[in-house]
């Protein structure tokens, strides 16, 4: 007698998804439209006869696309381009990632219109470079494996536009007192500083 089971719970057959076929010699476990969450994991094999009882476990991974990359952002902006980085993904699919894609679009058109600007970043970090001053764009970047794309990432909409400019100049400035040697000049801070 053979029992298959995992995370200290029998599996059972499901007609669907999960089929056990036991012989005298043999138990086959086979598994229909598998997912991570359900059918990953280390599975027991617990056989029984006359002699004793044994065990044997067996880890299951499933393969599949990646997760989205995690904590994408823009880290510099200029007037021309916009430097990106971000993370891996949590779980990469069961496979190594081979490559990011990093697309970009102007935020006032559709996610269909977006325009790879790399498409085979091997780097957790990529400038964007050619992008028109002053125009808004939405930046999107997803990790590939083997076994296919994964989950997008956008970034916020972002303005090509140089990330520090000058000052503003001071306001209401007025001349306090006068001493011989020295001047007391006050003034408010810029309203854009």
């Amino acid at each position: 007698q053979s029992t298959w089971g995992k995370c200290g719970t029998e599996v059972v057959n499901k007609s669907d998804t999960i089929n056990i076929h036991t012989t005298y010699y043999t138990t086959t476990l086979t598994m229909k439209n598998v997912n991570r969450r359900e059918n990953e994991g280390v599975f027991t094999i617990t056989g029984t006869n006359t002699q004793g009882t044994d065990s044997a476990q067996l880890k299951i991974t499933v393969l599949d696309t990646p997760d989205a990359v995690d904590d994408l952002k823009v880290t510099e902006t200029t007037s021309e381009s916009v430097t990106l980085e971000w993370r891996p993904p949590p779980y990469d699919g069961g496979m190594t990632i081979t490559h990011y894609v990093v697309e970009k679009r102007e935020s006032t058109q559709h996610k269909k219109t977006s325009s790879k600007v790399n498409d085979c970043c091997k780097e957790l970090t990529f400038t964007v470079p050619k992008l028109t001053k002053g125009t808004e764009y939405i930046f999107t970047v997803y990790a590939v494996n083997e076994m296919g794309s994964g989950d997008r990432c956008e970034t916020k909409p972002t303005i090509a536009q140089e990330m520090y400019t000058a000052p503003k100049a001071p306001e209401n400035v007025k001349v306090e007192d006068i001493y011989k040697d020295r001047v007391t000049v006050l003034w408010t801070a810029p309203a854009d500083d």
